[in-house]
């Protein structure tokens, strides 16, 4: 796992755990983005001084080549993940609020929306791909179980299940990247 994985599990975890619910779900979403943000900016930094003192990488880096390499390395290696699991729970947030607004509260209580948005961006590129699954396999399993015994169809809130299938989809994706298989989805 890498330096963002271990921070987006380590925010995860503490929403989790141990921030108020009543801070706001748009706070949360921004402060993680930014903390996240941090993570990144350090890692291509970091990237970029391991290269500077390799006998070769340093080649790649100005005076000798244009920063563009360099640049579109770091972009495609740290940010782009996030940012298109960023994108893709910015679109969910959205449409989550918006129906629920529509359906008069139907779908999520006040906050909730934000939280599987935070789970769509921690999780990175591919793990939101993982996470909306999962999240897919748990739907079905509670709503049939539950008609299976109530004879009735449930109305089941996602509530408290967000954020910790969340962490279970980083630590799962960190597992799944060690085959060929998967790592070649990521592309």
């Amino acid at each position: 796992m890498t330096l963002a994985g271990y921070v987006s599990l380590g925010l995860i975890l503490v929403v989790w755990l141990i921030v108020p619910r009543h801070l706001g779900g748009g706070r949360l979403l921004l402060f993680s983005a930014l903390v996240l943000a941090g993570a990144l900016l350090y890692l291509t930094g970091r990237q970029f001084l391991i290269w500077q003192q390799g006998e070769i990488t340093q080649f790649l880096l100005p005076p000798h080549q244009s920063i563009s390499y360099f640049v579109y390395y770091s972009f495609t290696r740290f940010w782009r993940p996030y940012l298109v699991s960023g994108a893709v729970g910015l679109v969910a947030l959205g449409l989550a609020v918006y129906f629920n607004k529509k359906y008069d509260q139907r779908f999520f209580y006040q906050d909730e929306p934000y939280y599987l948005a935070l789970g769509l961006f921690l999780t990175g590129h591919p793990g939101w791909i993982l996470y909306l699954a999962l999240l897919l396999a748990i739907y079905l399993l509670v709503a049939s179980g539950y008609t299976l015994v109530a004879r009735k169809m449930p109305r089941i809130s996602f509530y408290y299940f967000w954020l910790p299938l969340a962490v279970v989809t980083i630590l799962l994706d960190a597992w799944l990247l060690r085959f060929d298989w998967y790592s070649n989805f990521i592309v």
